[in-house]
């Protein structure tokens, strides 16, 4: 044991001062960071559009508009400008100044022109001003009938309908988008964990072999505890990335509400998800990251040559597609029989499984059967690659990989 450690200490130790592994660990989160600033200007993108409009009217019909469009959810982009003049407000219309004008003729909102050009003309836009006139009118109504202001919110607030369905099988989760998400992120997270430390394995594994300095090193420890410190060496660098990654958002979302920006990850939206669902969907990945890093070991153990390494990595990195896009075809499908049956095979059910969960499917039991039945899978998987480790570390040939592996 203490020797397997030295082995994995060694091999995490060199590999954390390579650059290289830096940009493994950085490259990922530069595409998250591309990704949020698109998210971001899409967003702002949205709130520009809103139409920019001023109104029309007398001085308190005015105010009241203005009062209820900022107590209310309609957040209408309403211009403070000074125009108190149809024409004249027709004039900055068409010079491109206004969007639109809300004319309010009569004091008790019975005649209202709303004047646009036709390419700010918005169905949202007109609906959000029907309400809001609505809600001022109904106000003043019950303000005349002399209700106070909590029997006023009683007659304007919608009726409210609660669903419920008997058909189990039809019935989708309560939060099924926010679950298809995180399944979603776990499986593209995974994805790129997993191309990076395949090719770390292939390249402990195969290389050391391939330049015949595998004859030394196994001079003063045996095969087995080689092979499990140089597994543990991988899981090592893998759980210090993660770590990385948890320390980076915990700074972030401390530094970010100081600039009166929104926290990198809101744990507002977990709200209303199963703990039992994160959990779950978590430790379906950990342990195909493990299953996929000793087939990487398998593999890279039959290589002879240090130019076929690239071919054994990519290879098992390819094998990876398989699950995610059965996974995708799951969020739709998810009743498939093929995607039953690979819903609980090892190697795939990290991507299918919690898919089918979200979507009400199958149940948490079944979930946590088909986790089991990996968990089971990596024992005999991890002696299945330490003895092909030892049977193959010393043969040599010039022929490439897929005749070593037939052979």
């Amino acid at each position: 044991m203490k020797k397997t450690l030295i082995v994995a200490k060694s091999l995490f130790t060199r590999r954390i001062k390579k650059p290289n592994y830096y940009w493994m660990i950085f490259a990922p989160l530069l595409l998250v960071i591309i990704g949020l600033f698109c998210n971001h200007f899409i967003q702002k993108q949205i709130e520009n559009s809103n139409p920019s409009i001023t109104i029309i009217a007398s001085k308190d019909i005015k105010n009241e508009i203005l009062q209820q469009n900022k107590l209310s959810k309609c957040h209408i982009n309403f211009t403070d400008s000074s125009l108190n003049s149809l024409s004249q407000a027709k004039l900055y219309l068409n010079d491109g100044n206004l969007d639109g004008i809300l004319y309010v003729k009569s004091h008790n909102l019975n005649n209202i022109k709303y004047f646009y050009k036709k390419q700010n003309m918005s169905d949202s836009s007109i609906k959000k001003l029907e309400q809001l006139l609505y809600s001022v009118k109904t106000q003043n109504l019950a303000t005349k009938m002399g209700l106070s202001l909590s029997q006023i919110q009683e007659i304007i607030s919608p009726v409210k309908i609660q669903t419920s369905s008997i058909n189990h099988h039809q019935t989708k989760s309560k939060h099924f988008q926010k679950m298809q998400q995180i399944s979603q992120f776990i499986v593209i997270g995974g994805f790129l964990i997993l191309t990076s430390y395949i090719s770390i394995t292939g390249s402990e594994i195969g290389s050391e072999k391939g330049n015949h300095l595998i004859e030394s090193v196994l001079s003063s420890t045996s095969t087995n505890s080689y092979f499990a410190g140089k597994i543990l060496g991988v899981l090592f660098l893998l759980m210090f990335q993660v770590m990385i990654y948890v320390l980076l958002v915990g700074i972030t979302n401390i530094i970010l509400p100081m600039f009166h920006q929104k926290s990198l990850i809101n744990l507002d939206f977990l709200k209303g998800v199963s703990i039992k669902y994160i959990v779950l969907s978590a430790l379906f990945m950990i342990v195909a990251v493990i299953l996929y890093i000793l087939l990487a070991a398998i593999i890279a153990s039959f290589v002879s040559r240090i130019e076929d390494i690239s071919q054994a990595t990519s290879s098992v990195a390819s094998l990876i597609l398989i699950p995610y896009t059965i996974g995708l075809i799951a969020s739709l499908q998810p009743n498939i029989e093929f995607i039953k049956i690979f819903s609980y095979i090892p190697f795939a059910s990290q991507s299918i499984m919690p898919v089918r969960i979200a979507t009400g499917t199958v149940s948490y039991t079944q979930g946590w059967i088909s986790l089991f039945i990996s968990i089971l899978t990596l024992i005999p998987l991890f002696f299945t690659a330490s003895t092909i480790y030892k049977r193959n570390i010393f043969k040599y040939s010039n022929h490439n990989l897929f005749y070593n592996l037939i052979h």
